[in-house]
C-alpha cells in the first residue's frame, strides 16, 4: 500500500512540474491558474454606511482555466464581515466570471473581465441572525506580474446584488487589493 502512495506522489509531483513549465512558455495565463486574494471592501448601501458596517477585509480564492487563447472561464469563492453599532455582517459571494487576459509587456499580465454571482450575506443585530442568498454581477480588472509559474499582482472589482429579503438594502460592493497564484 506505501509503494501506491509513494506512486501517486510522484505522479502527482510530475504533472504539477510538467503543468508549470508547460505553463511558462504559454501567455499570458498558461492553461489555468489558482490565486489566493486579500482585498478591502467598501459596501456602497448607506443603510449599511449608517450602521457602521459598510467596510471590511475580504479574503478569497479563485480559480481559472483556458476555454480558448486568452479567454479564461473559472470561479471565486470568498468572505468578508464588519461589526459595528451593534451590527454584525458577514458576506459571501460564489461567483462564476469570464476574463480577457493580455500581455502588454515581458512578465506583466492585463486582465478585464465579468460574471454572475449567488451571494450569501447576514446580518445579526442582539438576538436576530437574518439571511438571503442574493443573485448578483460583477465586473473586474487586474494587472498582475508573472514570474515562472507564479504570479503577484492587483485587482479593482465592481459588484452589485440585488436587494437583501426584497427590501432596498443591498450588498453592492467594490473591492481592491492584492493577490498571489500559481500558473499550470
Amino acid at each position: 500500500m506505501k509503494k501506491v502512495h509513494i506512486a501517486l506522489l510522484v505522479l502527482i509531483f510530475v504533472f504539477i512540474i510538467s503543468g508549470s513549465v508547460f505553463a511558462a512558455g504559454r501567455e499570458p495565463l498558461g492553461i489555468g491558474h489558482f490565486a489566493v486574494k486579500l482585498d478591502y471592501l467598501k459596501f456602497s448601501d448607506s443603510s449599511l454606511e449608517s450602521s457602521d458596517v459598510d467596510t471590511g477585509i475580504y479574503a478569497g480564492v479563485e480559480a481559472f482555466t483556458e476555454m480558448m487563447p486568452d479567454l479564461y472561464f473559472g470561479g471565486e469563492v470568498g468572505y468578508a464581515s464588519s461589526s459595528g453599532s451593534g451590527i454584525d455582517i458577514s458576506y459571501i459571494p460564489v461567483e462564476i466570471n469570464l476574463k480577457y487576459a493580455v500581455q502588454p509587456g515581458e512578465g506583466l499580465v492585463a486582465a478585464v473581465g465579468g460574471g454572475f454571482s449567488y451571494n450569501y450575506a447576514t446580518i445579526s443585530a442582539g438576538t436576530s441572525d437574518e439571511s438571503d442568498w442574493l443573485y448578483g454581477g460583477q465586473f473586474f480588472a487586474e494587472i498582475d506580474l508573472k514570474r515562472d509559474q507564479y504570479f503577484f499582482g492587483a485587482e479593482m472589482k465592481l459588484q452589485l446584488t440585488e436587494g437583501y429579503k426584497d427590501t432596498s438594502t443591498n450588498f453592492n460592493n467594490w473591492r481592491i487589493g492584492a493577490r498571489a497564484g500559481l500558473l499550470f
